[in-house]
């Protein structure tokens, strides 16, 4: 009876590491998701910025940098449309979507040097 209670003994110690070791690694990727998100928002939002000749700020919406960034894809031949953040919808008057280039063409003439 005893060599079966020293063999529980050691595949519950192994059992218990492994799960501490688990635990700690899912423990340390929520840690850095929460830090870079951190990082990143805060970027963001001094970044992004511009001001209005009439006093106010202009932020440039998160979406609109996602749709930016996403790339360009055809299905059956066709460009894929980009919906207008509504934010953005006195640089594209009268639309509500656009191709994916003149979007990427509208984005780099308005805010060039900083999206790029």
């Amino acid at each position: 009876m005893r060599g079966y209670s020293a063999h529980e003994a050691v595949t519950s110690d192994v059992k218990m590491y492994f799960k501490m070791v688990v635990v700690a690694l899912f423990l340390g990727l929520l840690a850095q998701m929460a830090i870079l998100a951190s990082v990143a928002w805060r970027s963001y939002s001094r970044r992004f910025e511009y001001p209005l000749v009439a006093g106010g700020v202009f932020r440039l919406p998160p979406a609109a940098l996602g749709k930016y960034y996403l790339p360009a894809f055809r299905l059956f031949g066709r460009e894929n449309k980009v919906l207008i953040p509504s934010e953005l919808k006195p640089f594209f008057p009268d639309r509500f979507t656009v191709p994916q280039t003149e979007y990427i063409r509208t984005m780099d003439r308005y805010f060039g040097g900083d999206i790029r």
